[in-house]
């Protein structure tokens, strides 16, 4: 089944050009991601009025971009091994721990 086709006026077809300094867009992508928003959607509910409300994870800011970041680790060695098929000698060891950590956060939440 393919998806519906869009109404024109709905089409995202317009591309907006913004300047702003690193940090500025720092900040907002910041913003984006605690919102669960990519940055065109994030700034297009702000720029047209929407308010918006950051939600403070359960576990804080800092822990959650740090379980981000592992998975985006773990994501680039699966893709190593399903390219190469040889799994890294570091993996295999951290492996476990990272399965405990990861057991004990879902218990958690």
């Amino acid at each position: 089944m393919s998806r519906p086709i869009k109404n024109i006026d709905e089409k995202l077809s317009s591309l907006l050009r913004v300047r702003c300094t690193s940090k500025e867009k720092e900040t907002i992508a910041l913003k984006a991601d605690q919102l669960g928003l990519s940055v065109s959607e994030y700034i297009r509910h702000v720029a047209l009025g929407g308010s918006v409300k950051i939600q403070e994870p359960k576990y804080g800011f800092e822990l959650t971009q740090q379980v981000r970041k592992l998975g985006v680790n773990i994501n680039q060695i699966a893709r190593y091994f399903n390219s190469t098929h040889v799994m890294p000698e570091d993996f295999k060891r951290v492996l476990p721990k990272l399965e405990k950590l990861l057991d004990k956060l879902l218990e958690d939440i």
